[in-house]
């Protein structure tokens, strides 16, 4: 399991995120409940953009944004979350400038990391001047 985050152009094969939840006044999200519509699990959903790229969260340099994994708030395909699942050979400059930092732009980015990679992918973090969790 690698990124996807290496598609280039635009795929018309991939659906796009419609929208991105939003905070309004009064701590609101765009498209949020209201206290009597209070959300369940089945609001959500999580789309698996490997082996096959189907969501994509934007764009960022001519290049569809495509996580690993998406998760959306329905109906609208508001963005609640997303995360890349990186290997060894994935956590390099390249991935931090071209796909973590393009995507921390669009919402909640995660990154699961193999054991004992975490010193390595802070360094990559701190470098790209990305909060860390």
């Amino acid at each position: 399991l690698g990124t996807v985050g290496d598609q280039r152009r635009r795929d018309p094969g991939i659906g796009r995120v419609l929208q991105h939840a939003a905070p309004l006044a009064g701590g609101r999200e765009a498209g949020a409940a209201t206290s009597a519509e209070a959300r369940t699990v089945d609001d959500y959903q999580a789309i698996v953009n490997v082996p096959k790229p189907r969501l994509s969260v934007g764009e960022a340099n001519g290049r569809e944004l495509v996580p690993d994994i998406v998760v959306v708030h329905k109906p609208g395909l508001f963005l609640r979350m997303m995360a890349e699942v990186e290997m060894p050979d994935t956590l390099t400059d390249d991935s931090a400038q071209e796909d973590w930092l393009p995507m921390s732009k669009v919402g909640p980015l995660y990154l699961y990391v193999p054991v004992g990679m975490v010193p390595e992918t802070k360094k990559l973090l701190k470098k790209q001047q990305l909060a860390q969790a």
